[in-house]
């Protein structure tokens, strides 16, 4: 199986199989963009036609390699947009492929049947912090709770103020509240582009990061124009955002109170095709 997963600020596709009871991805394909300039802006017609070239390589990426059934699902910026059924009618009557828009609580959910799966943690909280919202679940030997927190490192990049972004962080995860009383065993697993390239600016082969690593990172591209970030190393599609990236999670990790994470191999992707397989 396929799955398509058009995010905030990227699209990407996987193909899966499933063996010997395990799901494993065989092939995959991205490609960076911005559904919409700002959360709740409508998706223009150009980018309609860039969302429909992507779902033509999706069909013959799928078709390479024997994948006859395609999933397309869309988050936050979709959600936000009024004019989704744009989208979805185009994607429709060119390639078949219905794109549905799934809630940020499910988001979490399916990210955290991920991490489950891909580390077999017993206690943990695992967020994804992408482009447009950052959602995230609570895990004790089972699901507990998850939440979408419309923060958006995308508009909070257009207010320019990092100081003003802090407070809007801090408000919003507020509203976030853990139903385990003692977090000090659980572990904190993140995904989301930022923490990908910040994973990989730090050159942590192990993928684990402390909160102090990260917050050097994250003061030393705070200084840098979009420019020099990415002469650093940062993807010119996520130098005006990065800074506003990591003080999201930073600013999770204090909420937390846990100052250690791990980069999850997994990710909304493979959550969708797990659950898909547990059922069929």
């Amino acid at each position: 199986m396929t799955v398509v997963d058009i995010g905030s600020g990227s699209m990407k596709a996987s193909v899966f199989v499933h063996d010997g009871g395990k799901v494993y991805q065989v092939a995959s394909i991205s490609h960076a963009y911005r559904l919409c300039p700002k959360i709740g802006d409508s998706i223009s017609l150009r980018k309609k036609e860039i969302a429909a070239k992507f779902i033509g390589c999706v069909k013959d990426l799928a078709l390479q390699n024997g994948s006859n059934l395609i999933i397309a699902v869309a988050t936050q910026a979709a959600r936000a947009m009024s004019n989704i059924d744009e989208l979805q009618s185009v994607l429709q009557e060119r390639h078949g492929v219905n794109l549905v828009t799934i809630s940020g609580e499910e988001e979490a959910k399916l990210f955290a049947l991920s991490v489950r799966r891909s580390t077999e943690f017993d206690k943990f909280i695992s967020f994804d912090a992408g482009c447009g919202s950052v959602d995230i679940a609570e895990f004790n030997e089972k699901f507990l709770k998850a939440w979408s927190c419309p923060i958006s490192s995308i508009s909070l990049s257009k207010i320019g103020n990092l100081n003003q972004a802090k407070n809007i962080i801090d408000d919003t995860f507020n509203n976030v509240h853990f139903i385990s009383d003692d977090l000090s065993g659980f572990k904190l697993v993140g995904s989301g582009g930022v923490l990908k390239i910040a994973v990989r600016l730090l050159g942590k082969c192990n993928r684990n990061i402390d909160y102090q690593s990260l917050n050097n990172l994250y003061n030393k591209l705070v200084d840098m124009s979009d420019d020099e970030r990415v002469e650093f190393g940062v993807p010119m599609s996520r130098a005006d955002i990065m800074p506003y990236g990591l003080l999201i999670i930073l600013r999770l990790m204090k909420k937390i109170g846990i100052d250690n994470l791990i980069l999850c191999v997994g990710n909304l992707r493979s959550g969708i095709a797990i659950r898909y397989f547990d059922k069929h």
